[in-house]
């Protein structure tokens, strides 16, 4: 009986371990999405700024 119930108790452990993997596995791939979104934010925001600058002809002074 007691070693049934330590059975059963163990595989519903690994059930969760199992979950709790796959949850964080998903958190950390959409960690990855919203970082990859904000360097696509980014790059298009730098973009529109060189745009900018090339239409308007706005000399740009670099420090040397």
């Amino acid at each position: 009986m007691g070693a049934h119930f330590t059975h059963h108790k163990n595989i519903i452990s690994k059930k969760i371990a199992i979950a709790q993997a796959s949850s964080a596995r998903r958190s950390a791939g959409a960690g990855v999405g919203s970082d990859r979104n904000q360097l696509a934010q980014e790059w298009n925001s730098a973009s529109a700024i060189v745009r900018q600058v090339q239409s308007n002809k706005i000399e740009i002074d670099y420090p040397s």
